[in-house]
């Protein structure tokens, strides 16, 4: 299997959060969603033998071929790196909510489908090696760390903090835009294409753990 699939994995997870949250009320929903942070985790923990080697994997799966847009999922040490700290801490940041949050009180559902939406952007951002794609999951982290800050929304601050974040993640996010348009045309071809393919120097660049 196409182990660039696994940043969906918590996109898929959080379709069926709602059911969960509705229809099994004597255990926390945070007991299921607690599995898909330690799953990734694990899994992630059996490239680190190859990225202290100096190696790297590449996963790729094709969206639209006709414009060179693809979800490629490229990990070496330092994408690795984060990708463990994203999964990791997603998962204490869940088992801590188990015992925070009331399960009678709070709208669990909502909170852990953005929780599950925030970290497969995160994990989208740190090993996404199209622009195109990069960008797609940059544009996600704004709407999902959105509705998460402002989870609590009869709070003036939760209401405030989320449009600040709103509107940094989105500012950078067109600077950023911005920045792959002149790469593009600088180098004379397409902002969708590889960024080491496009800047062959960066893969002579090795981050190993």
């Amino acid at each position: 299997m196409e182990f660039v699939f696994l940043i969906f994995l918590p996109i898929l997870a959080a379709l069926f959060i709602p059911t969960l949250y509705k229809r099994i009320k004597g255990i926390h929903t945070g007991w299921f969603v607690l599995l898909v942070p330690v799953l990734l985790f694990a899994y992630y923990t059996t490239f680190i033998r190859t990225t202290m080697e100096g190696g790297h994997a590449v996963s790729e799966v094709q969206w639209i071929p006709s414009l060179g847009i693809s979800f490629v999922s490229y990990i070496d040490g330092l994408s690795l790196l984060f990708s463990l700290l994203i999964t990791g801490i997603g998962a204490l940041v869940v088992l801590y909510s188990i015992f925070y949050l009331d399960k009678n009180k709070e709208k669990l559902g909502n909170f852990y489908v953005y929780l599950l939406l925030f970290m497969s952007a995160m994990l989208g951002v740190v090993q996404s090696d199209n622009v195109i794609s990069l960008y797609l999951f940059w544009e996600l982290t704004s709407i999902s760390s959105f509705l998460l800050i402002g989870y609590w929304f009869t709070r003036d601050g939760s209401r405030f903090g989320a449009l600040k974040s709103m509107m940094i993640t989105v500012f950078g996010g067109l600077m950023m835009l911005g920045g792959f348009i002149l790469l593009g045309i600088m180098e004379e071809r397409s902002p969708s294409e590889s960024s080491l393919q496009a800047h062959p120097h960066l893969s002579d660049m090795s981050f190993s753990l």
